[in-house]
């Protein structure tokens, strides 16, 4: 019987194989001749050598092997001059990574589509560079770099100590070209307040820092002189999935050109929730004054988008200092919110609008919340079926709680550590009871501990419910 992989497109065998292991192609090679003669392609796509003796084996094993045409990357140690015997032996090369080893610069004479510089395992990084942190000339990486005028991607790991604006110039006048740039540096020089240059070419910058903290007027240089950028990661923000974070320790930004229209009235529209007026108190008319004007001081702003239109929002505020927000005006503007999650708010009601919002899960910690904003929520999110308390405080203007969801159809409510007061600190006490309320059905008392009254309980009253925590 045939193998049922020979009968894969080439396309698809490819896109397998560029996910494996160099280990998984050595093993594939083993399989029969066929796999043999298909895997040993990708099995040379990426070499590394980390030492001269092995850069000098390459070259040798190299000059008269028929598989030279399939390297593409290769990874190793600086430990020549000139890179003269790898260009003629691989004339096919388009992805270099040097572990520099020394302050010299390298010669290069090779036409490059991806060049990593890394700078930051040596041991005498900050002796050599401290002399240099504020020198924006660096005339050893301008040479470098001027050898390969058609570079698009360039990725420069410690080269820098202290970023300025000037830096960046230099390098795009040695390559004009670039379309993506990743810089690793150790802390970031404030930039001059004059206009910059715009330059069009550039679609991904990723700027990462180790210890310093990201400023405002980096984000406002960048996006006024990369007007096209589509990618921007600005300080030192954890990986993640979201579209956007805004933060006090940088910014990243996916997708520019989809997400701009929605950020720039978004941004307005929280700084009106926070400051308790109207939605249109405060207005921006691009990307930069929106991004300027974003409290980042106060949140820490996470985003995705879908089709243009901001579908979850994650906000994570300070536990010391949680600040108002006033719920009405982020479900008015963010019409297609579907999940929200907020940290160390305070969530207050305003004007309740008419209409239904598509809010479907809606989940709290360390939060302030008062019963009115539950029930503008209750009201206005017809398509709720989530909902999570993770200790929290729900501020009572009645003496119960009670949740009055009669057309809800819920598939999960969670309380851990839901403490019930009122504006006057009458009485803060643990949930103890639930009074469980479910159509067609009898009442329910859930006991959760131990209680002698039954004033710290929460009513809560759906059409169908299918599951409840309470701790």
């Amino acid at each position: 019987m045939k193998n049922p992989v020979s009968f894969l497109p080439v396309e698809i065998l490819s896109a397998i194989a560029n996910q494996l292991s160099r280990q998984d192609h050595s093993s594939c090679c083993h399989v029969n001749r066929q796999w043999y003669a298909f895997f040993r392609r990708f099995l040379y796509k990426t070499i590394s050598l980390k030492s001269r003796r092995r850069y000098d084996a390459f070259v040798r094993h190299m000059q008269h092997n028929t598989a030279v045409q399939w390297v593409r990357q290769v990874h190793f140690l600086e430990g020549v001059s000139t890179l003269e015997s790898l260009r003629d032996v691989c004339p096919s090369i388009d992805m270099l990574h040097l572990e520099l080893t020394g302050q010299g610069c390298i010669q290069i004479p090779m036409s490059l589509y991806h060049l990593t510089l890394d700078y930051s395992d040596q041991e005498d990084y900050y002796d050599q560079l401290l002399v240099n942190a504020y020198d924006a000339t660096m005339p050893s990486i301008d040479r470098t770099l001027s050898c390969m005028p058609a570079l698009r991607s360039l990725s420069l790991v410690g080269i820098f100590r202290a970023l300025r604006v000037e830096h960046l110039s230099n390098i795009h006048l040695a390559c004009p070209t670039l379309t993506d740039l990743a810089l690793e540096v150790e802390f970031l020089c404030h930039p001059s307040p004059q206009q910059p240059e715009k330059r069009g070419l550039l679609r991904t910058l990723s700027i990462r820092t180790r210890t310093a903290i990201m400023t405002s007027e980096w984000a406002c240089y960048v996006l006024h002189q990369y007007p096209h950028l589509e990618r921007l990661n600005l300080g030192a923000p954890k990986p993640s999935s979201y579209d956007a974070v805004l933060g006090s320790n940088g910014i990243l930004l996916n997708n520019i050109p989809g997400i701009r229209n929605s950020l720039i009235r978004f941004i307005p529209c929280l700084r009106s929730a926070l400051a308790r007026c109207g939605p249109h108190d405060y207005s921006a008319s691009d990307l930069v004054t929106a991004v300027s004007a974003a409290p980042v001081d106060m949140f820490e702003i996470r985003l995705k988008f879908y089709n243009s239109q901001i579908t979850q929002l994650n906000l994570y505020g300070d536990a010391q200092f949680p600040h108002s927000l006033n719920i009405d005006i982020v479900l008015t503007c963010l019409t297609s919110l579907t999940r929200l999650h907020a940290t160390s708010v305070s969530l207050e009601r305003g004007t309740r609008p008419v209409g239904h919002h598509p809010l479907q899960k809606l989940h709290l910690v360390k939060s302030w919340v008062t019963d009115s904003a539950f029930d503008s929520i209750i009201q206005r999110c017809p398509r709720l079926s989530q909902l999570a308390l993770t200790d929290c405080s729900v501020l009572l203007l009645r003496k119960r709680f009670a949740l009055r969801m009669p057309h809800h159809a819920m598939r999960s409510i969670v309380l851990k550590d839901v403490s019930l007061t009122d504006y006057l600190g009458a009485f803060d006490d643990p949930v103890a009871l639930v009074q469980l309320h479910i159509l067609n059905e009898l009442p329910q008392w859930l006991v959760v501990k131990q209680a002698l009254d039954y004033d710290s309980y929460i009513s809560i009253q759906c059409r169908s419910l299918g599951q409840l925590i309470v701790n």
